[in-house]
């Protein structure tokens, strides 16, 4: 099939509806199709996990009832520098005694890990919905992960994926919106 010169029109509503390109026929000024354009370009597939990375360890004397486990130990961590900046994760409770003065309660000795929060970013291709979505539509996005898309200004990645889509030969592309 002969390709077909075509005027692409980006349109992005400020408050309603949803983006989408029109492929317009430069020869005859008539709409050839629309495609709607997915949300999540700069941010699907990604995923954000919470990682921990112990900094130092320490011992810790709690009196507390019940009696204690790692799943129940509050962490005072009072003489250290800035506490706010740190995570606690308590790694084990030994040499539990119990204490039978005015009210029950038990004593023992907490480790606890000092950790410092970080967050990672991952890709994850099989949580893509936008390319997903992209290639449902008909676009060839080989090549267009979330990191080669996040350093493409969108204007040029649409100006990439329009220029090859089906029998279409872009001429220009014209934003709208």
């Amino acid at each position: 099939m002969k390709s077909q010169n075509a005027i692409v029109i980006y349109h992005h509503p400020q408050e309603c509806g949803s983006p989408y390109v029109a492929f317009i026929s430069q020869r005859t000024g008539e709409v050839l199709e629309e495609v709607y354009i997915p949300d999540g370009y700069w941010d699907s597939g990604s995923e954000v996990e919470t990682v921990l990375e112990k900094v130092y360890s320490f011992q810790e004397n709690v009196n507390m009832w019940p009696k204690p486990t790692t799943e129940n130990v509050t962490v005072k961590a009072n003489f250290l520098p800035n506490p706010n900046q740190y995570v606690f994760r308590v790694t084990g409770v030994d040499n539990i005694r119990e204490d039978t003065g005015i009210v029950t309660s038990w004593k023992a000795d907490v480790h606890i890990d000092a950790c410092r929060e970080r967050r990672q970013i991952r890709y994850s291709s099989g949580k893509d919905r936008f390319r997903q979505q992209m290639e449902k539509s008909g676009f060839d996005m080989k090549g267009w992960c979330l990191y080669k898309r996040r350093k493409t200004p969108f204007l040029d990645f649409l100006k990439d994926v329009c220029s090859g889509y089906k029998n279409y030969r872009l001429v220009n592309l014209i934003e709208i919106g």
